[in-house]
């Protein structure tokens, strides 16, 4: 865990990210609730979690912007 007096909350969420997936910028929705010990399907009921749906003909994916997802855990 990254921890700094100086860092701002953000920071520290974006640098403990950046250390789990490197410089990934979007990571997947099941990678997201690896990290966070959550079910998929109770980030996605969260109004305000930061996922960006994307249908294709046969299925949907659900991507995760790194940075959105820091501020998200930042709040």
């Amino acid at each position: 865990m990254v921890l700094h007096d100086d860092m701002s909350e953000f920071q520290v969420q974006l640098a403990e990210l950046r250390e789990r997936f490197g410089d990934a910028p979007i990571i997947t929705l099941k990678q997201a609730a690896d990290y966070l010990h959550r079910d998929p399907r109770s980030l996605l009921a969260y109004k305000d979690f930061p996922v960006k749906t994307r249908r294709n003909a046969k299925r949907m994916s659900h991507d995760i912007p790194v940075v959105a997802l820091a501020k998200w855990l930042s709040k």
